[in-house]
């Protein structure tokens, strides 16, 4: 395991045989919402100036599909910790855009006065199909209910809440 040195102050771990090969070129420490991804640089077709992330340089990735990280540190680019993924995985690992009209402070949980029974909904997606988890009593017991669902759809790369 190696370090490749990124732009502002960040580290990219990546193996040992690697190393020699990526360290050639310049790689910059990309923020994405609040995440560092380690880009290059390259002059595309026509000319373009066109960028890269380290791990697409080390695991080939066909186009429908995404590249997730086991550990979730996006700096991590072992093959070891990278994965080809479905885009629904990929989309659900993303980190959640907070809204002005969100009801709850967990993902998947709104709460619902519509039907006069005062309790929070819970939904979850994957692969275009929404899926309906009910209602519950507390915020806290419908996080719990999506938790246990996103780790069935979304095994290890399921984004679970953080119940308090």
């Amino acid at each position: 395991m190696k370090k490749i040195k990124l732009t502002k102050g960040k580290y990219a771990v990546v193996d040992d045989e690697d190393y020699l090969y990526l360290n050639r070129f310049k790689w910059y420490a990309h923020k994405v919402n609040t995440l560092f991804f380690a880009y290059r640089a390259f002059t595309g077709l026509k000319g373009k100036k066109a960028f890269l992330k380290m791990e697409n340089f080390i695991v080939y990735c066909p186009v429908q599909k995404g590249i997730a990280h086991c550990n979730r540190d996006n700096l991590d680019c072992r093959k070891s910790n990278l994965k080809i993924v479905s885009w629904s995985d990929t989309r659900h690992k993303k980190t959640r855009v907070s809204c002005k009209n969100r009801t709850s402070k967990y993902q998947g949980v709104s709460f619902n006065n519509r039907m006069k029974n005062n309790k929070w909904r819970v939904q979850i997606q994957k692969n275009y199909k929404q899926y309906n988890l009910g209602y519950y009593k507390t915020e806290n017991k419908a996080a719990l209910a999506y938790n246990e669902k996103a780790k069935e759809l979304y095994g290890n790369f399921a984004c679970l809440n953080k119940v308090t």
